[in-house]
């Protein structure tokens, strides 16, 4: 039959027969069946199908079909066809996050997509797209090659967009890989002062710093409402005690604004047992980046005497510590960080409340690592 002639019957027959095609073809790719065969005729037909997307421009149709038979050279094809290049690049990036279940098919897809990126001589560039490949395929050297070219180009501003997306994105172990590619280029690249910068944005000092100012100023916070809350419950039930300072924490998150704590010193004082651990750990909350502070700000529960000089240093109030400044330096799995929480460990003197206070700590510090030497020493 003529697969350019519009009737219903010929619509019919090219969608039984791409469904065909695309059930076998995926039985063949994922071997669910053996000795799977598909008709030469069946495949000539979607052969044609595609042939007359290519001349229709409906790039994206063809996409469509050659990802749900498991087409990667007609995904391809269709891709370097087109005069949208980098639309259909982007469209394809889309479909293989969100709709490909195979992991194995999505790779494939992904390092297709890349090579293709790599190839291209000229048109825009989507970096964030090609970054977000990398992290996918787990190739941080590329993304550094790449990073490290832009510095020394006219478009140097998008290395620091890149830089600031993988820290706001990818998980750590990714973004210290690529610091640590980054380093060991810095005798040889030529723009030493902007790899430098953009050393430090992915390290996250600049998004922390740009965090708390924005949110300091733009604190609006309603301070009568917490301390209405506070003069009501009275001092008796620890449970509407620990969830006002647990409220207090969450309105003011990332702000530095520890205002209400410091004013009720002897109200939060009050707290007993593992409530005291959380209203030491609420500092962490809202200290939440102030990695500069942090240990000013903690220091008293570490050493003895909490918010309260008067009062003997608690071992909820140390482990509450540990978790508040595992809180401020989440996913800051630096050596300097890592050694205080396990000088935490050696310290404890076997304190089960603090060994649970720094293993909290550890874990929002370490998260997504896959550290082994830390975990052995764990065990």
């Amino acid at each position: 039959f003529d697969l350019n002639e519009k009737t219903q019957y010929v619509d019919k027959m090219i969608h039984q027969c791409i469904d065909q095609y695309t059930h076998k073809r995926v039985q063949i790719y994922e071997k669910h069946v053996d000795n799977v065969e598909i008709d030469p005729k069946m495949e000539d037909v979607v052969n044609r199908m595609f042939e007359r997307c290519f001349e229709d421009n409906t790039f994206r149709q063809a996409i469509g079909i050659a990802l749900e038979s498991r087409r990667i050279d007609k995904v391809k094809e269709s891709i370097e066809k087109s005069d949208e290049v980098e639309e259909l690049l982007g469209y394809t990036f889309t479909l293989a996050q969100e709709v490909i279940k195979s992991k194995v098919f999505r790779t494939e897809i992904l390092r297709m997509l890349l090579l293709i990126y790599q190839n291209r001589k000229e048109g825009n560039f989507d970096y964030y797209k090609i970054s977000k490949v990398q992290y996918y395929l787990q190739i941080p050297e590329s993304t550094a090659i790449l990073l490290e070219k832009l510095i020394k180009t006219d478009e140097y501003l998008a290395s620091y967009q890149m830089a600031f997306d993988l820290v706001d994105k990818e998980d750590q172990t990714f973004r210290n890989k690529v610091i640590e590619h980054l380093k060991n280029m810095q005798e040889a690249c030529p723009e030493k002062d902007r790899l430098k910068q953009l050393i430090t944005i992915l390290e996250g000092q600049i998004s922390d710093r740009l965090y708390l100012q924005f949110l300091k100023k733009n604190n609006n916070t309603d301070m009568h409402i917490i301390n209405k809350i506070k003069d009501s419950i009275g001092n008796r039930n620890s449970m509407l005690h620990s969830a006002t300072i647990w409220a207090n924490g969450i309105m003011n998150a990332y702000t530095t604004n520890d205002a209400f704590l410091r004013d009720n010193i002897q109200w939060a004082s009050n707290a007993t047992n593992w409530n005291r651990f959380s209203a030491t750990a609420s500092l962490g909350m809202i200290h939440l980046g102030n990695k500069s502070q942090a240990m000013n700000i903690l220091q008293p529960y570490f050493s003895g005497g909490g918010a309260n000089p008067d009062q003997q240093n608690s071992p909820y109030s140390t482990a509450g510590a540990y978790y508040a400044y595992g809180l401020v330096n989440a996913n800051n799995h630096s050596a300097d960080v890592l050694q205080f929480f396990m000088d935490g460990y050696r310290n404890s003197g076997q304190n089960e409340s603090i060994q649970h206070g720094v293993s909290l700590g550890l874990g929002i510090v370490g998260m997504a690592t896959r550290d082994e030497q830390t975990y052995e020493q764990l065990k």
